[in-house]
């Protein structure tokens, strides 16, 4: 078996001799020219998308400050309505339990 892994080895090293890989500077470049070009394109697709979509967000936001203020009002009414209603319910559970007790005693 180990003599078949040498013969596997001596056949993928000849296989690489054959390709004629080019030299390592060719590499280098090449990354270096590839890496530029998608910096360049990932600045102009940004460049893009804020000059698309910047009245969106604009519009975005001028309709999500409407509805906070809409939702402020909404909410201050309800904090007001529900204090009002608390002492309401206060006042009738005071009522009901002084009826309750009078009853109770005419028995």
């Amino acid at each position: 078996s180990l003599l078949e892994y040498k013969f596997f080895l001596d056949r993928a090293c000849d296989l690489l001799e054959k390709l004629d890989l080019p030299p390592w500077q060719e590499y280098k470049e090449a990354a270096s020219i590839a890496f530029h070009d998608v910096r360049v394109a990932t600045a102009s697709s940004c460049k893009f998308g804020h000059l698309t979509f910047r009245p969106v967000f604009i519009l975005l936001g001028i309709i999500l400050q409407c509805l906070a203020v809409i939702l402020q009002i909404i909410l201050e009414n309800s904090i007001y309505h529900g204090w009002r209603a608390a002492k309401e319910f206060y006042f009738q559970l005071q009522l009901a339990t002084i009826w309750f007790i009078r009853y109770q005693k005419s028995l």
